[in-house]
């Protein structure tokens, strides 16, 4: 008997063969021989989409797959999936997976079935703020200037000071950036 077990196989022929007791009793006798063929089985690959304002972080969301196929009496088969989607600044990506045949799966034994989410950062919405001090003298004749500031950004408070002989101050947010004056 013919057998076939995955899609790469192409068509396989379903031979066979037969007997008939008083054979020659019957004068018109025919054979038709079918095909036997795999088709793939579909894999569905679904990964989420999530939102956040920007914070230097990377967002990502988790995703799954479902549909391996479990022979007969055998382990469920197998290949690596892994979510790869990522988005750091403001903007939107799709969020991508990689799917690697590294297990007991054929690639050609399946099709792809995909949904895929969205990764959307949205400008932070933090109120970032730069504020000079303030400054009082007397009239002395000589020119005064205060190197001196606060930045605000949420809840995040820095002091800044240029410092004498220098040209820039510097406060680094909790987003990684830097805030130079």
């Amino acid at each position: 008997a013919a057998t076939i077990t995955h899609v790469a196989e192409s068509d396989v022929t379903n031979a066979f063969s037969y007997t008939v007791d008083h054979s020659d009793q019957y004068a018109n006798q025919a054979k038709e021989e079918g095909a036997l063929s795999v088709t793939p089985a579909t894999l569905t690959i679904t990964t989420g989409t999530a939102s956040k304002e920007y914070d230097g972080t990377a967002l990502t969301a988790a995703g799954s797959i479902s549909g391996f196929v479990t022979p007969e009496g055998g382990e469920q088969e197998t290949a690596t999936f892994e979510v790869t989607g990522s988005q750091t600044e403001v903007g939107n990506s799709k969020n991508t997976y990689s799917l690697t045949w590294d297990g007991t799966a054929v690639e050609s034994d399946y099709t792809l079935s995909e949904d895929l989410g969205t990764l959307t950062i949205t400008a932070s919405t933090k109120e970032l703020k730069v504020v000079s001090k303030d400054g009082e003298w007397t009239y002395d004749g000589n020119a005064h200037t205060k190197y001196e500031y606060t930045v605000t950004y949420g809840d995040e408070t820095y002091e800044v000071t240029i410092a004498e002989g220098e040209t820039t101050g510097t406060a680094k947010l909790s987003t990684g950036d830097v805030v130079t004056i």
